[in-house]
């Protein structure tokens, strides 16, 4: 602002200066050398004066390109405030999607893959023939009693250590809709069959299981889960907690289930669900009957 100030002064200096006239004023003679003087001084403060108008309209004009900043600063302000909002919607689509994904198809067997293979491989090629004829010396060799392995992943059906599983919540966790929990605490996971990375439990053995969730709400939101088994609900708890109290939910479903089903614990509604190693833990467990 001190440069627009020594512009005002310019500006005021100027104007008293041409505004004396070398003539003679009421009560004071004036010579000819003063009015002599007098044209010099005002044909010498000509550029000044040329200079501070130009000065003038260069200060005019930024104020002009400022009020444009200004006007095009809230419009992007606005822009970013509207692409927030898509941003937000954009977001629960793509958690709708990843729910909707876990409806996949039962693993493609052992025995499909290794023929898939097969048909892959050019037996005509040398490297293939010398494989064949190894495996035709081997298989002589093998005596009549000898038994093939067993599969480490397919487990006799009477096994009591196939599909077994429990696992907690180790804190708090905001929910929204069709927002899939993630216990990230395995307390129990025979064969390896849950993942704590997105919470899903994928049926080894096809039987008949018993699953079971707790969940606990706070603050005045509802806390509404489902178990879900390939994207499909299967049963559904409801906790209704108030400002000064908490509310407990348990939920027990028995359900047949088939090798490679996904089952995991997600959320109908948003709500708070409360969880810590104090007062009470979001579960879910889940075991083979038959």
């Amino acid at each position: 602002m001190d440069w627009l100030y020594f512009v005002f002064v310019l500006t005021l200096a100027t104007r008293g200066t041409a505004e004396e006239s070398p003539v003679e004023k009421a009560g004071t003679y004036t010579s000819q050398a003063d009015v002599r003087n007098g044209d010099r001084t005002a044909s010498s403060n000509a550029p000044l004066r040329h200079f501070v108008e130009s000065l003038m309209e260069r200060v005019e004009l930024q104020e002009i390109r400022l009020q444009q900043m200004e006007k095009t600063i809230e419009e992007n302000i606005e822009d970013l405030k509207r692409k927030d909002i898509r941003i937000g919607h954009l977001e629960r689509e793509l958690d709708e999607i990843k729910t909707a994904s876990y409806q996949i198809q039962p693993p493609v067997d052992e025995r499909q893959q290794s023929e898939a293979q097969d048909h892959d491989i050019n037996p005509d090629s040398p490297l293939e023939q010398t494989k064949s004829k190894i495996n035709g010396i081997t298989s002589r060799q093998k005596t009549k009693d000898e038994q093939p392995r067993r599969s480490a992943r397919v487990s006799p059906a009477n096994s009591g250590e196939v599909g077994a599983f429990s696992v907690s919540l180790s804190k708090n966790q905001d929910l929204h809709p069709n927002f899939v929990l993630t216990f990230d605490e395995v307390l129990l996971d025979i064969g390896g069959n849950y993942n704590k990375a997105d919470g899903v439990y994928i049926v080894p053995v096809s039987g008949v299981y018993v699953f079971t969730w707790i969940t606990t709400g706070e603050s005045t939101a509802n806390v509404v889960t489902e178990l879900v088994i390939n994207g499909s609900p299967r049963g559904r708890i409801f906790s209704d907690p108030d400002a000064a109290h908490w509310d407990s939910s348990t939920g027990l479903i028995v359900t047949s289930a088939s090798v490679g089903d996904h089952v995991f614990i997600r959320s109908k509604y948003s709500g708070n669900l409360h969880s810590d190693n104090i007062y009470s833990n979001a579960m879910f467990s889940g075991w083979r009957l038959s």
